[in-house]
């Protein structure tokens, strides 16, 4: 995956082999850095609705602190991406 900040021509790149990998349509995210994805192997990808995805949160489903550690780690990604710019 790659985002651009809106201050940087160089994108910050993540890269993953990782089974459970997500990008989420969190929009104050995307606004600030739009992402590009694109697998480089064979995988699948599931598309998951907002009204789903409370869904499976309301049933208990274990994905609570999985979604939140990734807005975490890819927030810090980009913040220090962003401060080494400057």
């Amino acid at each position: 995956m790659k985002r651009y900040l809106n201050n940087s021509k160089e994108p910050v790149v993540y890269e993953t082999d990782r089974l459970g990998s997500w990008h989420g349509k969190i929009s104050l995210i995307d606004t600030i850095a739009p992402a590009e994805i694109k697998t480089t192997s064979h995988s699948y990808i599931m598309r998951v609705s907002p009204e789903l995805m409370e869904k499976w949160i309301n049933d208990g489903l274990p994905i609570q602190e999985h979604l939140l550690k990734g807005i975490g780690c890819g927030g810090k990604l980009l913040y220090d991406h962003m401060n080494s710019k400057q």
